[in-house]
């Protein structure tokens, strides 16, 4: 693994957007509001936006690097502001993110923030603030924010990551410029695995699987794609008349959830692979258990599959406001196991 923060993969129109700002700006101070064009283009606040684990924190290290290298960049291995960087220790680059998955972003930890970003810089350059999951930030933590957004030191640039930007306030995005990263080519993704020591097969399916999510292709060995056949498998023979295999299946979801493992996100996804097949467009690749499924959908399925797809979504918007786990996917396992 590189010690030194590398240009992400899969990106390539919106990191030659970022590197022309960061070439554009050196020497220059990090402008404050309104004053972008004077100092090289570079706005103070920007927001990386795009779905989960396709580059995004990636190319907020590999952006800190632009700027802070003393080599402008074009080091060796041994670069101590990169490999710095990299670590987390650089003292002009900051960073904060929840404490663990699914946790928020409290109001301390942002006032902590704003206090070390007044501070004298130690190198040439902007001092950094890197925010991973800005949509965590709680309500009193984006407002204490919107000071630094609002009244920047001159030599700011502070960097909001997020999948998910209706979980700021307006006013927050307002003051950010957005960046907008996509999901990665599934060649680019296969690539990554192959160089990864995956034999092929194995790679091409999990590229497959990954929806251009990077992270998760590299999360899915060959035992976590077996477990989410086994899943999907189940949610497709079950019938209500059978509460023993109902129960079951609610149990291994509700449990799954608990371990923030997928569950009906996958259903989500396979029910949208379903819909595609059926148009004519099936996945490059899928297994022996559930091929035969795919190859068997028709468009006269479309509207089921449609209504399932809807029902998953809802049942998770649901999930996601604290709802009754157990009661929320009965409910709708028992629609899908009526069809």
């Amino acid at each position: 693994m590189s010690t030194i923060p590398e240009r992400p993969r899969g990106q390539d129109a919106v990191l030659a957007r970022l590197e022309s700002l960061a070439e554009r700006s050196r020497g220059l101070e990090v402008p404050k509001v309104g004053d972008a064009a004077a100092h090289g283009g570079v706005p103070h606040a920007v927001l990386f936006v795009g779905p989960a684990a396709v580059g995004k924190h990636v190319a907020a290290l590999w952006w800190a690097r632009l700027f802070k290298c003393a080599t402008e960049a074009k080091c060796a291995p041994a670069c101590v502001d990169c490999k710095r960087i990299a670590a987390g220790s650089h003292p002009d680059v900051l960073a904060l993110a929840p404490e663990a998955p699914g946790k928020s972003i409290g109001i301390d930890p942002v006032r902590d923030l704003i206090r070390m970003m007044s501070l004298m810089r130690m190198s040439a350059g902007p001092r950094i603030a890197i925010v991973r999951d800005a949509h965590r930030l709680t309500i009193e933590a984006q407002s204490a924010l919107l000071k630094l957004l609002e009244e920047p030191p001159g030599s700011a640039l502070i960097v909001l990551v997020t999948e998910n930007p209706a979980g700021l306030l307006p006013t927050v995005r307002s003051r950010c410029q957005a960046f907008r990263f996509g999901a990665v080519p599934s060649e680019v993704v296969t690539a990554i695995l192959l160089e990864r020591g995956l034999e092929r097969p194995t790679a091409e399916r999990a590229a497959a699987l990954a929806f251009g999510s990077v992270g998760k292709a590299l999360a899915l060995s060959p035992e976590v794609v077996a477990d989410r056949d086994d899943l999907i498998f189940a949610v497709e023979s079950l019938r209500a008349a059978d509460p023993g295999d109902l129960e079951q299946l609610v149990a291994s979801l509700v449990e799954r959830r608990k371990q923030e493992k997928a569950g009906l996100e996958e259903v989500l996804q396979w029910t949208l692979l379903r819909i595609e097949a059926a148009h004519g467009h099936p996945p490059e690749s899928e297994s022996e258990k559930l091929g035969p499924i795919l190859a068997a959908t028709t468009e006269r399925d479309v509207p089921r599959l449609l209504e399932r797809a809807e029902r998953v979504q809802w049942t998770l918007e649901a999930l996601d406001r604290n709802a009754n786990a157990k009661i929320a996917i009965r409910d709708l396992l028992l629609g899908v196991g009526e069809r």
